[in-house]
């Protein structure tokens, strides 16, 4: 489960000076222990409880100008946003209670309840204001997951426990896996989060706990819908380009939906199972393992 650190500063800081910390120290939420280093100064943050009334305030008096970084929904609020150079950034998150209003007129799935998944990043986080959202904690070994919608998982129940006023919490990518359950009261929390182009292309999955399956892979990645429109509505020029990424790209998936597009330019069954074949032996056990399940399906076809 994510780690718990154990920060008993009483300093409190305004945004400014917390945002400054984070450049000041080089802080580096791919680094595990560069995240965890920045735990005090989230703690002084989260101690001044009026900032965040004040920032959201000021935002509202430049309301054209208001949050227009975040793409988020409201859930959401943006406090200091993501930029080029930028290792990080920094988001406030509102959780309503089962009987607040905003559930009320929502639902639970509007705020990620009762959705069991993992995340394909690290982040730090701290409870703010509220008893905070409740979270049945996993663990699971990324390694040993191919990465299909209902592929059996090893997901390890660990605890259930929430993120409380002032504690803080490192969730750790590709290992630790909750399903956030309603708070008991209105509750936010303050997170320090990895700002990183790998991320939407690393998977993220949606858990079913009860069967310990893959439910669905959950990240925004558009490379496969972009790479699918270049072999079926391009040319030759276009598919050279693809395979030239699936042959070269740096991240497993990417090469992964790459040789999946070009498997739509073939011709016949037969010619579609060559097609995996020649790119059986990719570099990464991920790619060997996911066309190894693309090839016994096609060959059960045949």
């Amino acid at each position: 489960m994510p780690l718990t650190v154990d920060c008993k500063t009483h300093e409190i800081i305004e945004l400014q000076e917390f945002v400054d910390r984070l450049y000041e120290n080089k802080v580096d939420p791919s680094d595990q222990e560069s995240l965890l280093a920045a735990a005090p100064d989230l703690k002084a943050l989260s101690n001044n409880k009026h900032f965040l009334g004040q920032y959201i305030a000021n935002e509202i008096k430049n309301y054209s100008e208001f949050q227009k970084d975040n793409t988020y929904s409201s859930q959401v609020i943006l406090l200091h946003a993501p930029s080029e150079g930028s290792k990080f950034f920094v988001r406030a998150n509102v959780w309503p209670s089962k009987k607040d209003y905003l559930t009320l007129i929502n639902g639970e799935d509007a705020f990620f309840y009762h959705k069991p998944h993992d995340h394909n990043f690290n982040f730090l986080t701290v409870g703010y204001i509220g008893s905070g959202y409740w979270s049945d904690y996993y663990e699971y070994d990324y390694d040993k997951v191919i990465g299909y919608p209902g592929e059996s998982v090893n997901l390890k129940f660990v605890e259930r426990s929430n993120l409380q006023e002032g504690k803080v919490m490192l969730y750790r990518a590709h290992l630790d896996v909750h399903d956030q359950l309603p708070a008991d009261e209105y509750s936010i929390s303050l997170n320090i989060m990895e700002n990183s182009i790998s991320n939407p292309m690393l998977d993220q999955y949606s858990f079913d706990t009860e069967n310990r399956k893959i439910k669905s892979i959950i990240n925004n990645n558009g490379t496969k819908a972009l790479f699918d429109v270049a072999v079926i509505a391009g040319d030759d020029s276009s598919y050279d380009v693809v395979d030239h990424i699936a042959n070269n790209h740096l991240i497993e998936r990417v090469r992964l939906n790459a040789i999946d597009a070009m498997s739509k330019k073939q011709d016949t069954l037969e010619d579609i199972i060559g097609h995996y074949e020649r790119y059986a032996r990719d570099r990464s056990v991920f790619v060997q393992k996911n066309i190894k399940t693309r090839l016994l399906k096609l060959e059960s076809l045949a």
